[in-house]
């Protein structure tokens, strides 16, 4: 009950600080439920694989994630896991799409847009993001393919505050590869990150005017290095299994999810233009 209640928690001051930073209360709550029909994707995943939900937790101006104590061990799990999240989110912008269709009204055409790009995003092979977890057993150095579409994708959109999202990119990509042993953070990788992060900090006080979307940035990459550092040096429990490797796609499965991916990228591409 307790987790219910900071889920909810979380959620209501999500839509509150949009709404607070400008946006249009509709807009607000309609950014919210599409965002949560996507982590519910990831909910339904963790259901099917016999994991525990420990709660959906929103951060705003960041996203949201969904805390479990499932292990997720094979490439297949953990693909499914990651796939179901921008699937439910297609499915929530396609209804939202039958509501302008219905209802004639253009904020639910905008909702339709915001609600592709988000999807899109999450579909970047970066390590934090859905693509990754979808792609990774499925080609070699997948991140780095990410990480030049986001900064592509990034300037065009991003333009005002690209350069903090770059140190963010660059901050995720320290992350181990799954086709290797957990070794834990080198220590030039801590100073490197460390670096990046004071650059973020600098840029973000010199960007005022970008301020809304600059400090959640920098607290995101702050607390990931936090929580990595512990994790891989200080936890002597979870660095002794550390050595757990997930089970590679089969030759079919590379085939099938990269099928999905690419399928359910062309309609997302297709959501942005329909409703731009």
């Amino acid at each position: 009950m307790k987790n219910v209640s900071i889920s909810i928690a979380s959620f209501a001051i999500f839509i509150g600080l949009y709404f607070l930073a400008g946006l249009e209360l509709f807009y607000a709550v309609g950014f919210g439920i599409l965002l949560l029909v996507h982590e519910l994707g990831h909910v339904f995943a963790l259901n099917k694989v016999e994991g525990t939900i420990r709660g959906v937790y929103f951060f705003p101006f960041v996203g949201a994630i969904v805390a479990s104590d499932k292990k997720l061990k094979t490439e297949n799990e953990h693909a499914y896991f990651k796939y179901l999240g921008p699937l439910a989110g297609t499915f929530g912008v396609l209804i939202t799409l039958g509501l302008f269709l219905f209802l004639k009204d253009e904020k639910f055409l905008n909702l339709v847009f915001a609600g592709s790009i988000l999807n899109l995003i999450n579909m970047i092979p970066v390590t934090l993001l859905d693509g990754y977890g979808i792609l990774r057993g499925s080609i070699k150095y997948v991140e780095w393919i990410g990480f030049l579409i986001l900064i592509i994708f990034g300037f065009f959109v991003f333009q005002e505050y690209i350069l903090t999202l770059f140190f963010l990119i660059i901050f995720t990509l320290f992350s181990d590869s799954p086709t290797k042993e957990a070794t834990g953070f080198k220590i030039y990788e801590v100073v490197l990150a460390s670096i990046f992060m004071l650059a973020m900090v600098i840029l973000t006080i010199a960007d005022r005017e970008s301020l809304v979307w600059n400090v959640p940035l920098v607290v995101l990459s702050v607390y990931l290095l936090g929580i990595y550092i512990k994790s891989t040096c200080f936890d002597k429990k979870n660095t002794q299994q550390n050595d757990l490797k997930l089970t590679p796609l089969t030759k079919k499965g590379k085939i099938v999810w990269i099928t999905k991916y690419t399928l359910l990228a062309f309609v997302l591409f297709a959501l942005v233009f329909y409703s731009s």
